[in-house]
């Protein structure tokens, strides 16, 4: 499962965030990226459509999406579809940390400390 969430801090700090889970709900990986000033607010559904290619990706996100699907390349059973912030809490956090970075991403292997304790809570 994927979980992904965009976030704003401030006037012009933008970030995006997500975690890509097993069937069971427990963490695999995650990532928390910077997006610097933005222009273009993109509502959730259009970022779940790109994410299941059903539309194109604009260049600027081309490479976070790349890190995204490199890992659902396996041979596994995935779903992408929407969900609600309240029901997102991890995503949305490391949308948060993706506010702080400026352009960078980071890419989380292992369940950030801050994050850990949602991740059981989300999964259900």
């Amino acid at each position: 499962m994927v979980n992904t969430d965009g976030a704003k801090k401030g006037m012009h700090n933008y970030g995006c965030g997500g975690i890509i889970r097993d069937n069971g709900g427990n963490w695999i990986c995650g990532f928390a990226k910077g997006l610097g000033v933005c222009s273009v607010e993109l509502e959730a559904k259009v970022v779940v459509n790109m994410l299941k290619k059903e539309v194109g990706v604009p260049a600027e996100g081309w490479s976070l999406c790349k890190r995204i699907w490199r890992p659902l390349e396996h041979d596994w059973k995935v779903l992408i579809c929407h969900i609600y912030r309240e029901t997102n809490v991890c995503a949305d956090m490391l949308a948060h940390v993706g506010c702080e970075l400026g352009s960078t991403m980071m890419f989380y292997e292992l369940c950030p400390t801050q994050i850990a304790r949602f991740v059981i809570a989300d999964a259900t």
